[in-house]
């Protein structure tokens, strides 16, 4: 059985031709600023006190806390305020919060 599967003719066409670079595209061809990574020097940061922070919030989610908890957990929360954001509140655990240490979730909220 023959079959024309491959016996096509090659379809000739001209190459097209090379444009010379725009004056605004020479810049990609030869760059000449160096560039630098930029680092983030608090990214691999010892965490122990976010951790502590961590412990203290999950203890007033279940509980009331002792005032010297409650003055180290505002304390911290003051030092680094970003800290809210990782510190485990969510909207889900917050009536929690408010029942057991209005305080401390008043301090929360107003951080945020």
């Amino acid at each position: 059985e023959v079959s024309m599967v491959g016996f096509e003719p090659p379809l000739v066409r001209p190459l097209p031709a090379l444009l010379a670079p725009g004056d605004d595209e020479v810049c990609w061809l030869l760059p000449e600023e160096e560039y630098q990574v930029l680092w983030d020097v608090h990214m691999c940061s010892d965490s122990s006190k976010s951790l502590q922070a961590r412990e203290l919030m999950s203890k007033a989610f279940k509980g009331p806390l002792q005032q010297p908890q409650q003055q180290q957990l505002l304390s911290e929360l003051e030092a680094d305020p970003k800290l809210v954001y990782h510190c485990g509140l969510s909207p889900r655990r917050l009536p929690e919060l408010v029942e057991n240490n209005p305080t401390v979730a008043t301090e929360t909220l107003l951080r945020l």
